[in-house]
């Protein structure tokens, strides 16, 4: 029994993920970065944000110490999760700590961070939430990854929309 490609990989040898948060990266192309490392091509994730906020009890927490420790062991946990997923997939990340919940804040300095990011490194496809996604972090994501590429990359630079709370229409 021979393994059958379901899809034929775009060409290049560096793709670029952009995760508005940990986890991100493995629901929305988990297996395009497999096939990608797998077929011996290089794969970097940009993680936007730690995830600090990604859950319910810090979100509904009143008492600012409590939050701020909740935080930091949520965003110590998700990253330790994130970098065992990064070696199982292959792919190396970097982490440019936007204030998740609220990317929009720092929207102009992480654009110039990944377009800084991506000068040191082009890559050759990206990846990134599509831009209808209903989660507020991933359409700014979006809008990241746009205003960076128009900076820092060729016209040309493949990119590709993943999907991960809103199906792509």
């Amino acid at each position: 029994f021979a393994p059958v490609a379901v899809i034929d990989l775009p060409p290049g040898k560096r793709l670029c993920v952009v995760a508005p948060h940990p986890d991100d990266e493995a629901i929305g192309c988990g297996g395009l970065l497999a096939l990608w490392t797998g077929a011996g091509r290089e794969a970097g994730v940009v993680f936007l944000s730690n995830g600090e906020m990604g859950s319910a009890e810090i979100r509904s927490t009143t008492n600012a110490a409590d939050k701020a420790q909740m935080k930091r062991s949520l965003s110590a946990t998700r990253r330790a999760e994130a970098e065992t997923s990064l070696k199982v997939l292959g792919a190396v990340g970097h982490w440019l700590d936007g204030p998740d919940g609220t990317l929009f804040q720092q929207e102009a300095r992480l654009a110039k961070d990944l377009a800084a990011e991506w000068m040191r490194s082009p890559p050759d496809v990206i990846a990134a939430p599509f831009p209808t996604d209903r989660h507020p972090d991933h359409a700014v994501a979006a809008r990241i990854v746009g205003a960076a590429a128009a900076t820092a990359l060729p016209a040309d630079t493949v990119v590709l929309g993943y999907e991960v709370w809103t199906p792509a229409p």
